[in-house]
């Protein structure tokens, strides 16, 4: 093997940071090129996966950091060079993964009630207080998802090995421009490949596979599932490209001289310069509000800075600018501006979300409550949920860190960045410009990427964050150089180790910690990666409803296979807890299927009633009839409890586990106080989530209790409408509309569906009050300031009122005023149209069909009634007699 050592330096010569003159390279040693391939292959891997997204790109990325770091500890183990580089920045790194550890680690019970003393009251069934039937074991850890915690500090562990391999890889300042030109190589070929399965997509990614959630033929997304994601990977490669070019423009002496070099030098620039103006117009086309700010963040630092530093004439500079501006012209023409525009002034919720994020980081200060715990923890404080959303993450870098680190993790990451900031400035100090115009590049790439982290949580996404990494390297070995001022000469670079068995002992060492945090990293990421097939098979059929299949049969067996899916899953990975709560309602599901079929087919809930009012004398004499009524399904509701058990041990917060098993206490004969407990548990944990209300109040109505199941559906029908219209539908036969109203106080726009529900059971005596209501508060909020869409909403709904209580000529007035108040609403002027003609009203009733019949040529039943009215207006006018309308 060819070492460090034995290359040829004697008549090279070099500038100050090791370039060979004529651009002629060193041959490098077999591991070293190894830990090349390696890194760009895994950084391939991860980016293919889904941005690093999938399960499976995630185990790409262990292994591949694990790789990488073993081929370069081998190298140092190996040559007779000098030891390892230590770039400053490893004590950052280790408080990092010291964060992780103290969060999934046990500890005494003491400590974690001072580190997190709000642990305590949150998981009430968790603690040595309660009895051992009513939760999980006594929760021991700061993370209240300690897997994936443990998931989120291999990710961790993986950027700081391939950082620190990178910062030490890197001998001169030719490798890191060829590592800049390779990271924005990159973001080139993704935006090619982006329009390219955008402009000829099919709806799946590489044209062969079909995500259950995103399509390819909205918008350009690449290899990501976002397109927020991949405006970022672009963004971050515009940095690296725009010193690619200006680096070109700058060729070597040799190349200066050689008409064949000057040539080739010329293709290049074009060429790198077409592949910035596709990532710059790709990125503009993905809509991405974050996406374009982090564009404009990296131009404007780009050609801000190149200014400054002298590097781009103010008519380059001024160029630039119009360059950019014919771009986002382009992008006007295309329609793209107003399709962004719709998606800026749409309503998001996240400052309900934001609220939530500090809400939860006020109670759990100093470490978070957990990696990964987001989708859950934030429900602890989301007071003001929308409905239709789900809030995996936090729509904020920043907080999404706070909430789940705390201030101790959002104080690190604010050093991290500070520590880059500095290399950057450093680096800009240096007097060669080939220097300084990196650390531009880098500067504009982390800019980009804290603006855009403002509004956005794209730090777990691996790919962005190891392109952003892959930089910081670069600049982070170029700051070490102008501190240093070294004279490489394509040498290894690095501390001295000491003597060559001290280094070696050094080096065996880190290679056997590599080793050991590979095999970890392995065990963590695995079993997700093994469960994402039968997992993405369980969405995919979760999402296909009965319309889809041909008959009955094959929905049930679609639903077989779709329970089978969920039940694999879990089994393979065992520490998810979401799929340990997702495969246990499949065993509640199946249970229920198989009931329908059975000889005795009694659902769930009677089987519950039965036992309760059986009032056995044991729980054994409980469970023989349980057997007997039930045979072997009874198998099913067993299995069921313990992977919902299991669920809230792998994390606590799984709310719904609670209401379940609540539900399934009568096969371990729990009493009242138990279930009660359980159901206590779960709104502590969600306390303005409509469907675990909903649970809860119908739980507490099976104990024939209803007027305490009311403050559970008070709140929840303020959030969610189908919530409301199963609320509705449950209590309208057995209580009176001035019970609902008092009771449940139900919002204005909740008023029309009660009533409706009222005259569907045939009890319009109790939908009258309701629908004068509805009269009532819909004239009010009339007088107040609402959006077009309300105001339509609301002159429909009170024209709905007056024709349920037979006042069809106030249901007319009030469209006429309502067409008055807003004359381009088609819904109000149709509306209005159809009413004036059923009521005879053909005069006026004309005008109006022939407009909306001209909006809408399609509809034949309009064109027919607005040409009968024009033709009975006629006759009007003639004076003879009128048709009989029917």
């Amino acid at each position: 093997m060819a070492h460090g050592s034995k290359r040829s330096r004697s008549k090279r010569r070099s500038d100050s940071f090791g370039v060979e003159a004529g651009g002629e390279r060193i041959s490098e040693p077999l591991l070293v090129t190894a830990t090349d391939v390696c890194l760009w292959m895994t950084f391939l891997g991860v980016t293919v996966c889904f941005g690093g997204r999938a399960a499976a790109g995630q185990l790409i990325l262990v292994i591949g950091a694990s790789l990488t770091a073993g081929c370069w500890v081998l190298q140092q183990l190996v040559s007779r060079g000098r030891g390892f580089g230590w770039t400053g920045s490893a004590w950052l790194w280790l408080m990092g993964v010291a964060i992780g550890v103290a969060q999934i680690v046990p500890l005494p019970p003491e400590w974690l009630g001072a580190i997190s003393p709000r642990i305590g009251q949150v998981l009430m069934l968790s603690s040595d207080k309660s009895p051992a039937s009513l939760g999980t074991d006594v929760w021991s850890q700061l993370s209240l998802a300690p897997w994936e915690s443990a998931s989120g500090l291999a990710t961790f562990v993986s950027y700081a090995l391939i950082f620190l391999v990178i910062a030490q890889r890197l001998q001169s300042l030719a490798a890191v421009e060829r590592t800049m030109l390779v990271a924005g190589m990159f973001t080139v070929a993704m935006a090619v490949f982006a329009e390219a399965q955008f402009f000829a997509s099919n709806g799946k990614f590489f044209w062969i596979y079909a995500h259950p959630y995103v399509t390819t033929d909205r918008s350009p997304k690449g290899c990501f599932t976002n397109h927020n994601h991949l405006a970022q990977f672009l963004a971050l490669g515009i940095g690296p490209l725009i010193c690619c070019v200006l680096r070109r423009l700058e060729p070597l002496d040799a190349e200066r001289n050689d008409s064949a070099g000057r040539s080739l030098n010329r293709g290049l620039t074009i060429a790198i310069s077409l592949g910035l103006c596709c990532t710059v117009l790709t990125g503009l086309s993905t809509l991405s509000r974050g996406g374009l700010l982090a564009t404009a963040v990296a131009i404007a630092v780009c050609i801000g800075a190149f200014w400054r530093l002298g590097r781009i004439s103010a008519e380059l500079c001024l160029g630039l600018v119009v360059v950019v501006a014919g771009m986002g012209a382009v992008f006007n023409l295309t329609g793209n501006e107003a399709a962004l525009a719709a998606r800026v002034e749409g309503e998001s919720g996240r400052t309900h979300i934001w609220q939530a994020n500090f809400a939860v980081a006020q109670d759990f200060p100093i470490l978070g409550t957990g990696v990964g715990t987001h989708a859950d923890a934030h429900q602890l404080r989301l007071e003001h949920p929308i409905e239709g959303h789900e809030y995996t993450h936090a729509e904020s870098s920043y907080l999404q860190v706070m909430s789940e680190t705390g201030f101790v993790g959002l104080g690190l990451a604010i050093v991290f960045v500070v520590v880059c900031l500095c290399w950057c400035c450093g680096a800009l100090r240096n007097p060669e410009p080939r220097v300084n115009s990196i650390a531009v590049a880098v500067l504009a790439s982390l800019l980009a990427n804290l603006a855009h982290a403002v509004g956005d949580f794209f730090w777990y996404t691996p790919s962005c964050m190891l392109l952003l990494a892959i930089q910081l390297a670069c600049v982070c070995r170029l700051y070490k150089m102008t501190r240093e001022k070294t004279d490489l000469r394509g040498q290894e670079s690095g501390v001295s180790g000491g003597t060559g068995r001290v280094r070696q002992l050094i080096s065996l060492a880190t290679l056997g910690g590599v080793v050991a945090a590979a095999a970890w990293m392995v065990s963590v990421k695995l079993p997700a990666a093994r469960a994402e097939p039968d997992r993405m098979r369980y969405i995919t059929l979760s999402l296909a409803g009965p319309a889809f299949y041909s008959d009955d049969a094959d929905y049930r067996q679609a639903q077989h296979e779709k329970r089978q899916a969920a039940i694999r899953a879990a089994r393979l990975d065992p520490h998810d807890s979401n799929l340990q709560q997702t495969a246990g309602l499949a065993y509640l599901e199946w249970f229920n299927d198989r009931q329908e079929q059975s000889e005795n087919p009694m659902p769930l809930a009677q089987l519950r009633d039965a036992v309760k009012a059986s009032a056995f004398e044991s729980p054994k004499a409980a469970n023989e009839w349980l057997d007997k009524a039930v045979g072997k399904n009874m198998k099913l509701l067993r299995i069921a409890t313990k992977h919902l058990r299991r669920a809230l041990r792998e994390s606590p917060l799984r709310a719904y586990c609670y209401v379940q098993l609540a539900e399934l206490g009568f096969l371990d004969s729990a009493d009242k106080a138990t279930e009660l407990a359980y159901l206590k548990q779960a709104v502590a944990l969600r306390p303005h989530d409509a469907e675990i209300l909903f649970a809860v109040g119908k739980n507490v109505l099976l104990s024939d209790n209803v007027d305490a199941a009311m403050p559970f559906w008070r709140d929840a029908m303020q959030h969610n409408s189908q919530v409301r219209a199963q609320i509705t539908r449950l209590l309208v036969e057995h209580v009176t509309s001035d019970y609902f109203l008092t009771n449940l106080k139900p919002e204005w726009s909740a008023l029309a569906t009660l009533a409706q529900a009222f005259d569907q059971v045939a009890r319009k005596e109790e939908a009258q009050p309701v629908w004068q209501k509805c009269i009532d508060e819909g004239l009010t909020r009339l007088k107040t300031k609402l959006s077009a869409g309300e105001r339509e909403q609301t002159f429909l709904t009170i024209r709905e009122a007056y024709t349920a209580i037979d006042e069809p000529d106030r249901a007319i007035s009030v469209l006429l005023t309502g067409h008055k108040q807003m004359s381009n609403s088609l819904a109000i002027r149709t509306q209005l149209a159809w009413d004036l003609y059923n009521a005879g009203r053909y005069s006026e009733a004309a005008e109006h069909l022939q407009s909306c019949a001209a909006r809408n040529p399609d509809d034949q039943a309009l064109q027919q009634a607005a040409a009968r009215a024009i033709k009975e207006r006629l006759r009007t006018v003639a004076g003879t007699p009128k048709e009989n309308p029917s």
